[in-house]
């Protein structure tokens, strides 16, 4: 069930965490900041609209859907544009990876790298990486952000 009113909050929940995430790297020479969850899909876009030097990535702890199943919601481009102001986007496996690459194809004008698994959409570049949670997690996180 989707309701109007609960996507303007969501929004506002966005737009006011956005807000203590600028005021807290302010001062920051390329801040990096990571997002956990969906709770935040509008963050980055929000994050990046602002302060376009800072890194920027956000794990998606649950799977993603396949592009029909997401197809159904009413602010899906929304939603996706803003996850695709990350950096990085990472998911558990591959297969999420997959579905939100098909998501996007389907749902956005941008340009796909299919063998690099990144999205260009505005000259925002986009990794999309599966790292899988465990406890050895930080061991497996060895990404690089493009500067």
């Amino acid at each position: 069930m989707f309701r109007a009113e609960d996507w303007e909050y969501y929004q506002r929940v966005n737009e006011k965490f956005a807000q203590i995430v600028l005021e807290e790297i302010e001062m920051a020479e390329k801040p990096f900041v990571l997002i956990q969850d969906y709770h935040f899909a509008l963050l980055p876009r929000l994050i990046k609209s602002k302060r376009p030097d800072a890194r920027v990535a956000i794990f998606w702890h649950i799977p993603w859907p396949n592009p029909e199943a997401f197809g159904i919601c009413p602010w899906q481009r929304e939603l996706l544009d803003g996850l695709l102001g990350a950096d990085l986007l990472s998911f558990h496996i591959q297969a999420h990876c997959n579905n939100f690459l098909e998501t996007v194809d389907q749902s956005l004008e941008c340009r796909i790298e299919w063998d690099r698994f990144t999205v260009n959409r505005n000259e925002q570049l986009t990794l999309v990486r599966p790292h899988p949670i465990s406890v050895a997690l930080r061991n497996r996180l060895q990404w690089t952000i493009p500067a």
